[in-house]
């Protein structure tokens, strides 16, 4: 433990939000990295420092966007004989005090048992006890497929739908392949949940629906009684359907990409 030795350090500001907000919404308001505070202090005799700041946020980013802002602390601490080391941590913290989300992949195979872990952690990645409910529905896909987009969603039409699809059948008029915008079709499940008594999304269910794309929405209050959600979109297939389960021109999975030498990878395409 080194004591008296001096320390510079420099605390800098940067924002993230939850990707689903970010195609819901159109776009990220932009917040560039901002220095919050520097300045030179002194290890105690443990060889201990404090830093001590305010967790500014950005006004001008609305609380709509669930942005978490990110502080990361950097420090430079030289000894008496001019030795110099040097250390960051990132600390966390947001307009709510939770995180929450269903660790479950995009692509889920219909197997007879299926579950997934709830996780509801700080912003700091620790544990963070809470009750809530989880919410699936079945969203509605387009009647047809479409090529990819050749230019960029026009600011004005001068064509209707109608009239748009009459001339080029296989184009996107608006915003038709965004999962994240589709309708809800039918909601399919409801259930609530204490990560105090279990973690576990038991999704055994899942084997009795239909393919297709799914929403699962995860709510819950945090330890301020604050609203925090969490929305994650997924597709549902088997290997023995007929049919793909998405209006998608090309669909893709890998069913087994490890192996012992001599073992076949596989993957449906």
């Amino acid at each position: 433990n080194i004591d008296g030795a001096k320390v510079k350090y420099r605390v800098v500001r940067t924002a993230r939000f939850p990707y689903w907000n970010y195609w819901w919404r159109g776009g990220y308001p932009s917040s560039p990295s901002m220095e919050i505070i520097n300045g030179t202090t002194l290890t105690n005799e443990k060889g201990e420092l404090e830093i001590k700041f305010n967790a500014t946020p950005d006004k001008n980013i609305p609380r709509k966007f669930l942005p978490v802002f990110n502080y990361s602390v950097s420090v430079d601490v030289t000894d008496i004989n001019g030795e110099t080391r040097s250390s960051q941590k990132t600390i966390s913290a947001g307009y709510t005090a939770l995180y929450l989300n269903v660790q479950m992949p995009e692509k889920i195979q219909k197997i007879e048992k299926n579950s997934f872990n709830i996780i509801t952690v700080n912003h700091n990645g620790e544990k963070e006890p809470a009750k809530g409910t989880i919410t699936i529905y079945k969203l509605k896909q387009p009647e047809k497929t479409f090529r990819q987009r050749l230019w960029t969603i026009p600011d004005k039409y001068v064509l209707s739908r109608d009239e748009f699809y009459k001339l080029f059948p296989l184009d996107l008029y608006d915003d038709e392949d965004n999962k994240y915008k589709w309708e809800k079709e039918e909601q399919l499940l409801t259930i609530d949940f204490d990560t105090q008594k279990d973690s576990i999304l038991d999704a055994t269910v899942f084997k009795n629906w239909n393919d297709g794309q799914y929403l699962l929405e995860i709510k819950a209050k945090d330890a301020f009684g604050e609203t925090v959600e969490n929305k994650h979109y997924f597709c549902l297939y088997s290997p023995k359907s007929k049919t793909i389960p998405e209006q998608t021109v090309n669909w893709f999975t890998i069913l087994n990409n490890k192996g012992e030498p001599g073992e076949k990878a596989s993957f449906i395409i």
